[in-house]
């Protein structure tokens, strides 16, 4: 019994090796070391500096920026360097810059229907608007939310906002939301009102306003934020 039990202790420690050394194997040939050292020329250097400066190379030794400047700059480490790479003026930033992305709204995109007015969509009146909510309505029956997304009430033929009474005659028996080109805002059904207790009794939010018709205080179903 207590050979057995050795003999499955080190069959157990024979994988653990084997998928530690496995594992380390596939992350070398994942994470392959970068040459010593690079010298970049002939390019668009943009350091993003507090002085915006802006070069025409650099030298990176292994995994660290060790000069920047200009061709000639960097001429003393283009003798012993492992990688001298042209540029041939495409532009180098240190890192990626993303300064106002949406990534959640690309997801949105791919199942909310195409509100966009030119030249993005082909949505050009309030309409054509409830028309493509409609035909996304019957192809995604149900009484989930229908989500539309992108309307821009300044490239609309009426220059306004949609309404709740509008986004009914799509359905009353589900919840609808068309959410503005900017994402801060969006029009909601009467249905989506009731689901989120909005009366005319209803105060703004921190941070919100819930649009009311001036005559009647009813709620239009426009719900942006301030």
């Amino acid at each position: 019994m207590g050979k057995i039990v050795m003999r499955l202790v080190w069959a157990v420690v024979a994988l653990l090796l084997l998928v530690v050394v496995g594992g380390g194997v596939a992350w070398w040939r994942l994470h392959p070391s970068a040459p010593g050292l690079q010298v970049w020329t002939n390019g668009h250097v943009l350091t993003m500096d507090a002085d915006g400066r802006q070069a025409t190379a650099l030298v990176v030794e292994e995994d660290r920026i060790v000069a920047v400047g200009s061709d000639e700059d960097v001429q003393q480490w283009a003798s012993k360097a492992d990688v001298e790479i042209d540029l041939d003026g495409r532009t180098v930033v240190p890192g990626f810059i993303e300064a106002h992305g949406h990534f959640p709204g690309a997801g949105l995109v791919a199942i909310a229907a195409d509100l966009n007015s030119p030249p993005i969509g082909t949505v050009q009146t309030i309409a054509e608007a409830l028309e493509v909510l409609k035909e996304v309505d019957a192809e995604q029956p149900g009484d989930g939310w229908l989500i539309g997304f992108g309307y821009d009430d300044t490239m609309l033929e009426e220059m306004r906002h949609f309404t709740s009474a509008e986004l009914d005659s799509v359905s009353t028996t589900r919840p609808i939301l068309a959410m503005h080109i900017s994402a801060h805002m969006a029009v909601v059904n009467s249905l989506a009102l009731e689901r989120f207790n909005i009366t005319p009794e209803t105060p703004d939010p921190p941070g919100g306003e819930i649009r009311k018709d001036p005559k009647t205080g009813k709620p239009t179903g426009l719900l942006l934020e301030t």
